[in-house]
């Protein structure tokens, strides 16, 4: 049986608050009274939505950070185009032959 709209409305905008919120954005302003909203002073629509939404956010956010800790691992592979060259200079000083007369 599907979720009746109103459910949906509230779990998505609460996963949606609950992943800003780990990323250290505060979207309470806006979220807040969209949920209230749509949920419409039902509290037991809240405590449902709210168990799935913590469920939801917190495969989001473990996901989301192991996304980026492989993305933001540095490869050898991989190299900078606009990287100037890794040729070593030689930094050894020429002596100049000595004449013994």
């Amino acid at each position: 049986m599907p979720l009746p709209r109103e459910r949906k409305e509230v779990e998505a905008e609460s996963v949606a608050y609950l992943v800003a919120a780990e990323a250290g954005l505060d979207t309470s302003p806006y979220s807040f009274p969209y949920i209230a909203r749509w949920a419409n002073g039902d509290l037991d629509l809240i405590r449902q939505a709210g168990e799935r939404s913590v469920t939801a956010a917190r495969t989001l956010t473990a996901d989301l950070e192991a996304h980026l800790t492989r993305e933001l691992q540095p490869t050898t592979a991989v190299s900078d185009p606009l990287a100037p060259a890794s040729v070593a200079p030689d930094l050894t000083v020429a002596q100049p032959a000595l004449e013994l007369d």
